[in-house]
């Protein structure tokens, strides 16, 4: 599951003419350890870093699976500049598997589900989709695997769907802004402070 940080989608800015799409967390090194049953690790900037986005920060992203059967990946941010603000427009990338040719199948029980069911000539032919976090249990039923119930804390105030034409796959991505949103109107973490965020999914029997 890609992590997009700091931006989910792309930026066009000359303020950040080396950012590509969904940022670069993806490809930098993290650090941190894993157990039975999680993980926690840590991206801090570094010089390479503050090529691409001018910022002193640190990226904390843990999973863990609980009781239930869940599984919450919890994304947290520190500001660590001296002086400015911290801007942010970060989100996670899941996938999930079903055929292409059952798509049309899938069932999404939440507010702006329909928009989803009728928008799917877009989000299973390579263009997303974009809706706004309903703020409660997202269910959804994907054929051959099962019902998914989803838990998005409200920082991540869009969900897209995205797909690729003959792909068995389908992304169901929350995330903080639609593209463009670090420059138009980004998350901003003030000097010293942390921004966390959690999304929980769970496989409903």
């Amino acid at each position: 599951m890609p992590i997009l940080f700091p931006n989910a989608g792309s930026v066009e800015s000359s303020e950040y003419p080396n950012l590509k799409q969904h940022g670069f967390a993806r490809s930098m090194k993290w650090q941190g350890k894993r157990e039975i049953n999680g993980f926690y690790e840590v991206l801090n900037s570094d010089s390479d870093s503050k090529k691409i986005f001018p910022f002193d920060f640190r990226c904390g992203v843990g999973g863990e699976f609980k009781k239930d059967g869940s599984f919450t990946i919890v994304q947290s941010v520190k500001n660590l500049e001296d002086e400015k603000e911290l801007p942010i427009s970060m989100g996670f990338h899941p996938y999930f598997k079903v055929p292409h040719d059952l798509k049309k199948d899938i069932k999404f029980n939440f507010a702006g589900g329909d928009f989803i069911k009728e928008n799917i000539q877009k989000w299973a032919h390579d263009k997303y989709i974009s809706i706004n976090n309903p703020n409660t249990p997202m269910e959804v039923i994907i054929p051959n695997l099962g019902t998914l119930v989803f838990h998005v804390s409200k920082e991540y105030k869009k969900i897209w769907i995205w797909s690729q034409s003959g792909k068995d796959f389908i992304c169901i991505e929350p995330v903080m802004r639609d593209p463009g949103g670090l420059i138009e109107n980004p998350e901003k973490i003030k000097v010293g402070d942390t921004l966390s965020a959690y999304l929980s999914i769970s496989l409903k029997e």
